[in-house]
């Protein structure tokens, strides 16, 4: 099923702009959080409430958060949240 994206428009732009400006170490360690290929600087390109999308060079890689995000500032939470985590976070999996 997919989802409406809940900061479609000027609150996304304003998200991936911002991160793309200030924050590119937090960018580059979830590159390296998420075993993604580290060769050409990732740039966020999107955010919904479920995840956020890179692009390193021709490639667009989407990224989960570990919880759903409602909110700018839920966004802001689980971005810094992972600015600092060790590994990225295991997503609702459920054991068989």
């Amino acid at each position: 099923m997919t989802l409406a994206n809940p900061f479609a428009g000027t609150a996304e732009t304003g998200m991936v702009e911002h991160m793309n400006a200030d924050h590119a170490k937090a960018i580059a360690h979830y590159v390296a959080l998420a075993g993604l290929p580290a060769q050409v600087p990732a740039q966020l390109v999107g955010i919904d409430g479920e995840g956020m999308h890179l692009r390193i060079g021709q490639a667009i890689y989407w990224l989960p958060f570990e919880k759903p995000c409602n909110t700018p500032v839920e966004v802001r939470q689980a971005l810094v949240s992972l600015a600092h985590a060790q590994a990225w976070p295991t997503v609702g999996q459920v054991e068989a």
